[in-house]
């Protein structure tokens, strides 16, 4: 069985966990990959930070499932026809709006 099938299977059996497993992943791996930019382009680090990876790492804690409640259940709930061009808009609105302002 393929990485990818098991993981398809792990997003139908658990979902949310899943996907908060994989934003904490993705997230630490993405900060060490910039520290690792950073120690090659500017020299401003020796080694790779630990304690900031995890911390890059735990916000995919919170943003994991808050993007899931959001893209699966309040977007669909309030908006549930997306090839309405109304429905639409409005989702797009409501995400960059509420989702955005609350991330950044």
């Amino acid at each position: 069985m393929s990485i990818i099938n098991t993981y398809n299977e792990l997003l139908e059996e658990h979902t949310l966990k899943t996907k908060t497993v994989t934003t904490i992943i993705l997230f630490g791996l993405g900060d060490i990959l910039c520290q690792v930019i950073e120690k090659y382009y500017f020299l401003s680090i020796t080694k790779i930070n630990i304690n900031r990876m995890l911390k890059m790492a735990s916000v995919g804690v919170v943003l994991g499932p808050y993007v899931h409640l959001n893209m699966c259940v309040i977007i669909p709930f309030f908006w549930p026809d997306m090839n309405n061009t109304w429905d639409f808009i409005l989702s797009v609105a409501y995400d960059v709006v509420i989702s955005g302002g609350i991330f950044n």
